[in-house]
């Protein structure tokens, strides 16, 4: 027996190494798999109906009635793909932050709430001379206006939450929040990913202990975030999908996402990829880490390999290059594994899906042995926070990180504030604009000048 052609090729390899699918047939077996079923929308109820009878637990359908959640045997995968209105059936994958930071030191314990105050540098536990740049030197960098207040356009950041409203980034701002995790119900970061990526991305302007930190945009009047990653930093593909389904509803432009996990196939096979391409014919810009695996070749996690992204890889100021953890295309590691997969999508969708397409600051070095660091520094609230700058025992609300989750959300809040003052008209138009950059800066380093960021 071999795959039903809906089952998706990442889960069909995962099942027949199992013992599930075998060829020839063998006995199938298996434990319990988390899915995440795509269904036609008129069809949802009915198989919702079918799943139960074959007495499955499946959840309510989401994003537009296209997809199911339900925990099954792997044996019944097969049966599950004859049901009628299934269009594919893929794995519910883990999705984690990408933050390269996280490697080097993990807090040992929360401490709720931060409290304002202003520790000594010499706390920190890296080294003393390592880099602390704040988001208003990184806009610098990046070019950007210093009047950045969004007049009409939203952003949604999409990550383990966002800052208490008392949070100087944030104070006096209407707090628009939803959390997706099911054992988390308060949208608040209790990590400071999250928080740090809402600031890096709409924050008002603060003077911390390192110098203005300020957002590439800054909210007109409202803060939109979701809590789609838990505060430990993991969560599951059918958490991050409703809460994409939610800022689109809550009315955001742009959707910030710095997170990623293993590609599901090709990018007609993966889930995240069908529900950007939605979201990008709705007008919607979905802009994504493309992860902190580099800098190897085909590293690239998903969402960030979607064609209909723009995917954001991390720049360091001092060496004026890539950061080495940035990973680097030109796609993800499916591809590399599947090279008949590469040919056949790179014919249907050429250069759209060479990633990433745009950098951003986001720290380290271009090799990880050259010290110092760079750590780029915005507000941040949870137990992460203070911990490279400044005293954990104190919850300093700002703290230094490094990734391409920490260039993610500047450039979704360039992106939004280019698209609030009329100077781009889609992603599309980022992407044509950020290759002629890219080809200006080629040629000013080929010609002895020097080079562009």
């Amino acid at each position: 027996m071999t795959c039903p052609p809906n089952v998706n090729p990442w889960l069909c390899e995962k099942l027949k190494k199992m013992g599930v699918i075998k060829d020839p047939p063998g006995s199938p077996s298996g434990p319990t798999l988390n899915l995440l079923i795509q269904v036609e929308p008129k069809a949802a109820n009915d198989v919702i109906a079918t799943l139960r009878r074959m007495g499955l637990s499946p959840g309510q359908p989401f994003f537009f009635g296209q997809f199911i959640e339900v925990s099954a045997p792997a044996a019944l995968v097969p049966a599950i793909a004859q049901v009628p209105g299934v269009v594919k059936i893929n794995y519910n994958m883990p999705v984690r932050i990408p933050s390269v930071s996280a490697s080097y030191v993990i807090p040992p314990f929360p401490v709720l709430p931060q409290a304002p105050v202003n520790p000594p540098p010499s706390l920190s536990p890296l080294a003393a001379n390592d880099k602390f740049i704040p988001t208003s030197v990184a806009r610098q960098v990046m070019g950007l206006p210093e009047d950045n207040i969004l007049r009409n356009t939203l952003i949604a950041v999409l990550d383990t939450g966002g800052p208490w409203p008392f949070h100087p980034q944030v104070q006096g701002l209407e707090e628009v929040a939803m959390s997706f995790v099911p054992f988390e119900p308060s949208p608040i970061d209790g990590h400071g990913h999250g928080s740090w990526c809402t600031t890096a991305a709409i924050g008002k302007e603060a003077s911390t202990t390192y110098g203005e930190v300020k957002g590439a945009s800054t909210a007109g009047r409202k803060v939109i975030f979701a809590k789609v990653l838990s505060n430990l930093g993991v969560g599951q593909t059918s958490w991050i999908i409703k809460g994409m389904e939610w800022a689109y509803l809550q009315g955001a432009k742009v959707i910030s996402m710095s997170l990623g996990g293993e590609p599901q196939g090709g990018v007609d096979d993966d889930p995240f990829c069908q529900v950007i391409n939605t979201l990008y014919k709705a007008g919607v810009y979905t802009v994504i880490a493309s992860g902190d695996s580099g800098p190897g070749l085909w590293t690239l996690d998903s969402p960030g390999f979607c064609p209909n992204s723009l995917t954001v890889g991390a720049y360091v100021i001092t060496d004026n290059d890539i950061s080495w953890f940035s990973s680097n295309g030109p796609s993800a590691r499916w591809y590399r594994e599947h090279p008949k997969d590469w040919e056949r999508d790179y014919a249907k969708y050429g250069d759209l899906i060479v990633k990433p397409d745009v950098v951003a600051p986001g720290g380290g070095r271009k090799e990880e042995r050259l010290r110092p660091w760079e750590f780029i520094y915005s507000g941040c609230m949870g137990y992460f926070c203070g911990t490279y700058s400044g005293s954990l025992m104190l919850g300093y609300p700002y703290e230094g990180l490094m990734g391409t989750s920490q260039a993610t959300p500047l450039v979704a809040g360039a992106v939004a504030l280019a698209f609030d003052r009329g100077n781009i008209s889609s992603i599309d138009d980022v992407k044509r604009r950020m290759k002629a950059a890219w080809l200006r800066t080629t040629r000013r380093r080929a010609l002895g000048g020097a080079g562009g960021s």
